[in-house]
């Protein structure tokens, strides 16, 4: 998982002229006071959304339900990181993407900041914005556990998941007791526990690990897509080749995380699925949203765990 590797990777900035949907614009910087509260119901709709002191910043086009609520990664701004997959989605029903606290156009949150702080910041959002639900959540790498906290803690409102190579709450204890002391000091050294959004990560993968414990995920449509991993040489020169195996594991794990879960290995990709495979991550996130529509295509024509 190139996500391990969280802070060493930029994602690509794509083409403007990939055009959303033609429909009525609403933006939040030009709303009038007669038209407060900002709601992001229907038409193209951009613009800061008031949360409560501070505003986090929020992009939805295309008609339909389920609402997809797209989750970005590490230190990533959400409503650049998905544009290669939003007019796709935006066809089929309403996709919104937000940029967390710290990041893109968003205002700034006080740090350290954990996944339940995250959540409970899209939670205020969705309710600010009056985006309704309830909702299809796609969530990329780190993402992928701000996503499964909000369904654990509001679980009537998630339809849907869809998970992107996402990151496991064990990844970082894992990866330390692999690497070794020395190793692992010198993965330290390249800032790996650091985040420019301000993230306490073993406070964040300890609030993912009691929620899980507790309570499962709703009963819900769960679509987990992974990045292939080599077979022959480490993950990263120096390191063990039981790396791999760790990762596999992890992996293996995140399918078994909803009854019924698809899990799929996207051949010819990276850890950036949505840039390297976009059409794989479109039809996934249409599969769960038909299942929502007609739960009896899950059943039917669900996909064993390979």
């Amino acid at each position: 998982m190139l996500h391990v590797i969280r802070s060493t990777f930029a994602l690509l900035q794509l083409v403007s002229s990939m055009m959303l949907l033609p429909v009525a614009r609403v933006s939040a910087q030009e709303a009038t006071p007669e038209a407060s509260p900002v709601s992001a119901q229907s038409g193209i709709f951009d613009g800061p959304v008031d949360i409560g002191g501070r505003s986090l910043y929020l992009e939805c086009s295309g008609v339909g339900a389920p609402t997809v609520i797209l989750e970005g990664g590490l230190d990533t701004a959400a409503t650049q990181q998905f544009i290669p997959i939003v007019p796709g989605i935006a066809r089929f029903t309403r996709v919104c993407a937000y940029d967390r606290a710290n990041l893109g156009l968003s205002d700034a949150a006080p740090k350290p900041r954990t996944v339940a702080d995250m959540a409970d910041d899209l939670h205020a959002l969705l309710a600010a914005a009056h985006v309704p639900g309830s909702y299809v959540l796609v969530a990329a790498s780190y993402g992928g556990l701000v996503t499964r906290l909000f369904a654990h803690t509001y679980p009537t409102e998630v339809a849907g998941i869809v998970l992107i190579d996402s990151t496991h709450e064990d990844g970082d204890a894992d990866l330390e007791q692999t690497l070794g002391p020395q190793l692992w000091a010198e993965l330290l050294a390249t800032g790996f526990m650091e985040s420019v959004e301000g993230i306490d990560f073993a406070t964040s993968n300890e609030q993912v690990r009691r929620a899980r414990a507790s309570s499962p995920l709703p009963t819900v449509p769960v679509f987990s897509l992974t990045a292939p991993l080599p077979t022959d040489e480490p993950f990263e020169p120096g390191w063990p080749l039981a790396m791999n195996d760790v990762f596999r594991a992890e992996n293996a794990d995140l399918a078994t995380l909803a009854p019924g879960e698809r899990w799929i290995v996207v051949e010819g990709s990276g850890h950036n699925i949505h840039y390297d495979r976009p059409a794989v991550v479109i039809d996934a996130v249409r599969d769960v949203v038909d299942a929502v529509r007609d739960p009896s295509t899950w059943a039917t024509d669900a996909t064993p765990v390979p």
